[in-house]
């Protein structure tokens, strides 16, 4: 299989910064970490950054975060396997907290509280 890697832009920080507390109300502030403005190989960045919005990593397999805020397999877990692997697998709790934020950070929008600073 031939892959052809082209670099993408990170996405933007001012929606991230907006969107912050709402995951936090909703999944609560010790289930949420911001990781570094990278998105490897996706095109997602390309859409983002010109039109706006959040791309949301749900944390599906068994793992835990450690002291520096980095995921480690859970002793006993299936351990972590990346998507688009046939060994890839998630918990379908997680599913039910990505619909949870997806409909929050969408009436927030549309109600005015989740704003992205402009400039």
């Amino acid at each position: 299989m031939l892959q052809i890697r082209r670099p993408r832009p990170p996405r933007r920080g001012s929606w991230v910064a907006a969107g912050l507390p709402t995951f936090r109300r909703v999944v609560g502030d010790d289930r949420v970490v911001e990781s570094s403005a990278t998105l490897g190989d996706d095109d997602v960045s390309e859409f983002v950054n010109k039109y706006g919005g959040l791309y949301v990593m749900l944390g599906a397999p068994d793992a835990a975060l450690n002291a520096d805020g980095v995921p480690v397999p859970v002793e006993g877990g299936r351990g972590m396997v990346a998507n688009h692997n046939p060994h890839f697998y998630l918990d379908d709790d997680t599913l039910v907290t990505g619909v949870r934020l997806h409909a929050h950070v969408a009436v927030d929008h549309l109600a005015g509280r989740l704003v992205p600073a402009t400039g």
